[in-house]
């Protein structure tokens, strides 16, 4: 830890030293710099000629940085085991700082936001407030942005319309985000992803707002409190609206009757919600490709029988969800098209695993934290497109593992 603060702080010294700019091409340089960077700074302005009534409005375009501002920027980040992505010329497009779960602040940031074709961008913790918003709005070329848990409210988030090639945007545990940071987002065109789990002072009115958005296919409310059955009915009229994600307490069979007429939807996830048989049955109209139920100790496998009803379901998790055996997954039409099961912390045991037998294209198991034994080691066996399995915390023992493990030599094990 001493040996990360002490890099952290030499880098960011050598960055307020400042040193003499070098020549070349703007881009990634080969080697990092041997002299200290230059402190970043926007570029700058260029006086342009004034627009007569028949010019459109320029777009705002991505600043510049020098070959220094970009080698002090991917420094710092590597101190601080921020994951950086690049494109095959080099550049970075992708900064993720939850990835290494790498704590940052707003300083940091504003030497490491320096990468001019910057597509993607992770940011998570408290200490990203609305001081850095300013850097983050002149990240123009951004298509998907994230921050989670982060203290940027909404006088930060109105600051994003300058962001106009946002396709996909990530604030889930946004305290301080409300409905006014809607109006923001809806005037976002291009946005096709807006996740909002955990955001608290979310309402109704909200909802409505974002349904302006005239390419929304997905979105996540997870956990938003104060979304009613109204918002959700709402949401059933927008067409285009394909991933739907809603959880928490406040979901009941009553709130979830207003999904049974959302016809358009393919992946559907319902967390910790307090539904019961009666509510899941009622979803019997849709044509699922993936569904998620998680934490919902109320629902068992008398319910799960409308997977009956899904004919294309690739991806199907029933986790922490105790009352559901695997009997339901015999009435699967088309058990041949599921590619990812999800049964962690279910009542599955020994007698349902034959259930999976149909599954011949599965490449994903989840099973940890069941009752399986080593009476189940053969009917797993039989799964050979496996390509990933977890085993952790069942009954199944050391030589039944090493059964598996012969059997399917192609298929990452993880057990305990």
């Amino acid at each position: 830890m001493k040996k990360t603060g002490i890099a952290i702080c030499l880098s960011m010294g050598l960055i307020l030293a400042g040193c003499p700019r070098a020549e070349g091409p703007v881009g990634r340089p080969d080697k990092m710099a041997t002299d200290a960077p230059g402190p970043v700074a926007e570029p700058e302005p260029v006086e342009a000629e004034p627009a007569t009534a028949t010019e459109p409005e320029p777009a705002p375009k991505a600043p510049a940085y020098t070959a220094e501002q970009i080698a002090a920027a991917i420094q710092l980040a590597t101190d601080l085991g921020v994951a950086i992505k690049e494109d095959g010329d080099g550049n970075v497009i992708g900064i993720d700082t939850a990835a290494n779960r790498s704590w940052v602040k707003d300083a940091w940031m504003e030497v490491i936001l320096a990468f001019p074709k910057l597509a993607s961008l992770t940011l998570e913790g408290p200490d990203i407030t609305d001081q850095l918003v300013p850097r983050i709005a002149k990240q123009t070329p951004l298509t998907s942005l994230a921050l989670r848990n982060t203290m940027i409210g909404d006088k930060g988030i109105s600051q994003f319309t300058t962001l106009t090639s946002l396709k996909v945007i990530d604030l889930r545990l946004s305290s301080q985000v409300s409905d006014a940071s809607m109006h923001t987002l809806a005037k976002l065109s291009d946005l096709r992803a807006v996740r909002l789990s955990g955001v608290t002072k979310l309402t109704d009115a909200g909802i409505g707002t974002l349904l302006a958005l005239p390419q929304l296919t997905e979105l996540d409310l997870r956990n938003c409190r104060e979304v009613t059955k109204s918002g959700i009915e709402a949401l059933a009229k927008k067409d285009t609206l394909r991933t739907l994600k809603i959880g928490g307490p406040e979901v009941t069979d009553d709130v979830l009757a207003a999904v049974t007429g959302m016809e358009q939807l393919a992946t559907l996830s319902l967390d910790n919600c307090d539904i019961t048989d009666a509510g899941v049955a009622g979803l019997d109209r849709l044509s699922l490709v993936d569904l998620t139920i998680y934490q919902a100790s109320n629902v068992t496998d008398t319910g799960l029988a409308v997977l009956a009803n899904y004919d294309n379901l690739q991806r199907l998790t029933l986790r922490d969800a105790f009352g559901t055996k695997g009997t339901a997954l015999a009435k699967l039409p088309h058990p041949e098209k599921l590619v990812a099961l999800n049964m962690s912390q279910s009542g599955i045991s020994d007698a349902e695993v034959v259930h999976l037998a149909g599954m011949t294209h599965l490449e994903s198991l989840n099973l940890s934290e069941t009752r399986l034994t080593d009476q189940a080691v053969d009917a797993l066996a039989k799964l050979t497109s496996l390509k990933e399995m977890v085993l952790t915390q069942t009954g199944i023992g050391e030589e039944g593992m090493n059964r598996l493990r012969t059997a399917l030599p192609d298929c990452s094990i993880r057990s305990d």
